[in-house]
This record gives C-alpha cells, sequence and structure tokens, in this order.
C-alpha cells in the first residue's frame, strides 16, 4: 500500500499493524490483512523476524513478515492507511517502486531461496534511513 500517514509517508509498505493485548502475531496478520485490504487469508507462514530500533520511541517496531499463499474475497483499492495495489516482486527487486530504507536492504532476502527464518535487527537515524543493520545466522 503507498501510505497517506507518517511513517513512511508516500513509500509503499506491505499490510500490516500492532498487536492488540493478548493476540499472536499469527492472529494479529490475520485480521490486519482483512482489515486493510478485505481479504481473508489462511495459513499465513512465518519468514522474518526483524526489530528495528530510531532514536524516537514511537518508531520502534519488531515486524513479523508472514508469507501467504492462500486468500479469499476481493481485494480493496484503498483504506485509511493509504492506496492498495498488487504489484510484480520484480518491481519490488529492482526498485521500482518506492519503499522504506530497511525494506530495500531486507526484501531480497525474503524472496532468496531457502526457508530458513529471517532474523535481522535495523538501527535507524532521525529520519528513519538505516545507520546500519545486523542480520543473524
Amino acid at each position: 500500500m503507498e501510505r497517506r500517514q507518517a511513517p513512511n509517508l508516500g513509500q509503499c509498505i506491505a499490510p500490516g499493524g500492532k498487536l492488540r493485548p493478548g493476540e499472536s502475531p499469527h492472529e494479529c496478520v490475520i485480521r490486519e490483512v482483512r482489515e486493510e485490504t478485505g481479504l481473508a487469508i489462511r495459513a499465513p507462514r512465518l519468514r522474518a523476524v526483524i526489530t528495528q530500533t530510531a532514536a524516537d520511541p514511537a518508531e520502534r517496531w519488531m515486524l513479523f513478515v508472514f508469507f501467504v499463499d492462500d486468500s479469499r474475497g476481493r481485494p480493496r483499492e484503498s483504506c485509511k492507511e493509504g492506496r492498495l495495489f498488487w504489484c510484480p516482486v520484480r518491481d519490488l527487486l529492482r526498485d521500482k517502486i518506492v519503499i522504506p530504507d530497511a525494506d530495500r536492504i531486507f526484501t531480497p532476502w525474503l524472496f532468496a531461496r531457502g526457508r530458513d527464518l529471517i532474523v535481522a535487527k535495523f538501527w535507524h537515524r532521525r529520519d528513519l534511513s538505516v545507520a546500519r543493520w545486523e542480520r543473524y545466522p
């Protein structure tokens, strides 16, 4: 989705959101995808856990990145967070879509061969550009 609000205003990100109290990451992805896209997903598979830290505590996140092969319903064109659209993976990998700095680094890892869980940490500057990162084995 192309974000209509900060953070990442004008950039494209995958649907997602914050965990509710007592909610698992698995339950959260199912709920957030339905709320933002209108799609009912089944059997999400955890692909990555990415910690993002910044000077501002409001901009510190732990991302649980899931892959989904099975969905039902018709996707919306838009939601309160932004404009929704499908894009080919190759456009993400070839920098044809404007995405956040950290996403540009970890997105190729997501689509690389292998099924190992990806674990990484990113440290951000005040403007949310990446200052440094580590990927853990």
